[in-house]
């Protein structure tokens, strides 16, 4: 049986997604040399909380971009099949695409998220860089709601750039 958050515990999974991206985000500017970092942040709404994306120090007063949405109540979005958890693309600020792309509440979202937002589960490569065995140790903190051995382990989880 796979291990999940319960339902209940949606802001729980929702803390994780954040704290855990935003570790991956740090990591990625600190490895390439970024002069902005960039970070996410949770709007909650009535049905889903957008998640939402800026660089941290730019000078622009633009809000951001919404990185993804994550349902609330689960049905349908855009006539697909949703349940409380899914990680779903945005289709545009103010609402999510159809078909998700992970759970909060299973965590089959760590190694689909990339730096400019969700992936499709099917994509690996969009994903971050670290590798299976990692993405593998912040999945079980994550369900073992040890969130911050979860950030711990994403914030060293990117393979240092090679000098050239």
């Amino acid at each position: 049986m796979e291990r999940t958050i319960p339902s209940e515990d949606l802001a729980l999974a929702i803390d994780a997604f954040v704290r855990v991206t935003n570790a991956l985000l740090r990591a990625r500017a600190e490895r390439d040399g970024n002069r902005f970092v960039s970070e996410i942040y949770a709007e909650d709404g009535l049905r889903y909380v957008r998640i939402w994306m800026r660089d941290v120090g730019s000078q622009s007063s633009s809000r951001g971009s919404a990185y993804c949405f994550i349902d609330k109540k689960g049905g349908t979005v855009d006539k697909k099949p949703s349940q409380v958890g899914d990680i779903l693309k945005p289709d545009g600020w103010k609402k999510p695409a159809g078909g998700k792309r992970g759970n909060v509440l299973d965590a089959s979202w760590v190694g689909a998220t990339g730096p400019y937002g969700v992936g499709y589960l099917t994509c690996p490569n969009y994903a971050f860089g670290a590798d299976q065995t990692t993405y593998g140790v912040i999945k079980d903190a994550i369900l073992d709601r040890k969130i911050d051995a979860a950030v711990a382990v994403a914030e060293q989880a990117l393979p240092k750039k090679e000098a050239s």
